[in-house]
């Protein structure tokens, strides 16, 4: 991480505090990465990092539960 520089006094006494930074771009999961998102990966200066995205790396139906009845169609459970 950059950091920011203060002179202090003839001693040119240093102090260094973290610069925050935000990162566009476009985010995958390793797994899927012909799915890209777009979004902004921030760092505060206090080192907490902070991923946003207008999107979602994965669909909520990857986790519901699918059935499949007997004439073919599919049910899909989406639950809270």
């Amino acid at each position: 991480m950059s950091t920011r520089s203060d002179f202090v006094g003839q001693n040119q006494v240093v102090t260094e505090t973290p610069v925050p930074h935000e990162f566009p771009g476009f985010f995958w999961l390793p797994e899927t990465p012909e799915t890209k998102v777009p979004g902004v990966l921030s760092i505060s200066a206090q080192g907490e990092v902070r991923l946003s995205l207008i999107g979602e790396l994965r669909s909520m139906l990857a986790f519901a539960p699918v059935t499949v009845s007997a004439d073919g169609s599919t049910h899909v459970s989406v639950t809270e």
